[in-house]
C-alpha cells in the first residue's frame, strides 16, 4: 500500500478554485456574466421625457406604453406590431413571453403633465425599446427607442414625435 501525500499542488488547487469562484461572484453582481452569456445589450437607452399637446387624440385620453424587450424572439415580433396590435394583443404576449419584457405605461390626458417614471432595474439588458400610442385613428404610431441614450416624445394631435433628449 502506498501512501500519498497531499503536498502544494493540492493546496494551489484549492486556492485557485476560491480565488475563481470570488471572481464569478464578484462580476456577477456587475452584471457581467449576464453580458458575457446573452451578448452586450442592444440599447443605450436610459431616460424618457413625454410631453403632452393640447387636443391629442380627438380630446380623448391616450394610453402610451414604454415596452423594453429582453428575448430575441420577441424583439422581431414587437417590432412587426402596430400600437393597436400591442394593445390589443399585450395580454397573450405576457402569456406567450412573461419574463422577455417590461413595459412602462402611462394614461395621459390632452394638455396633462406626463409624469416621470422610473425604469425598471433590468433596462440596461434590454435589446429594444419601444413606444406605442394608442391613438384613436389607424397607423403604427410605434418607434423604436434604443438607439438614442435620452428621448423626448411629444403627443401631437394625430401622432407623436420622438427627438433626442437633454
Amino acid at each position: 500500500m502506498s501512501i500519498r501525500r497531499q503536498g502544494a499542488g493540492a493546496w494551489s488547487f484549492g486556492r485557485a478554485v476560491l480565488i475563481a469562484g470570488g471572481l464569478v461572484l464578484s462580476l456577477s453582481g456587475c452584471g457581467a456574466i449576464w453580458e458575457f452569456i446573452t451578448g452586450p445589450a442592444g440599447v443605450l437607452f436610459e431616460d424618457v421625457t413625454i410631453e403632452v399637446e393640447p387636443g391629442i387624440n380627438d380630446n380623448r385620453a391616450l394610453a402610451v406604453d414604454l415596452v423594453l424587450v429582453y428575448d430575441r424572439p420577441l424583439l422581431a415580433r414587437i417590432e412587426a406590431m402596430t400600437a393597436r396590435e400591442w394593445f390589443t394583443g399585450k395580454a397573450g404576449v405576457l402569456n406567450d413571453f412573461p419574463s422577455g419584457f417590461d413595459t412602462v405605461g402611462w394614461e395621459l390626458s390632452p394638455g396633462q403633465k406626463a409624469p416621470k417614471k422610473p425604469l425598471p432595474s433590468k433596462s440596461k439588458f434590454a435589446l429594444g425599446v419601444f413606444l406605442f400610442a394608442d391613438y384613436r385613428d389607424g397607423g403604427p404610431h410605434r418607434a423604436r427607442l434604443g438607439e438614442m441614450k435620452s428621448v423626448v416624445v411629444t403627443l401631437g394631435a394625430k401622432d407623436f414625435t420622438v427627438r433626442p433628449g437633454p
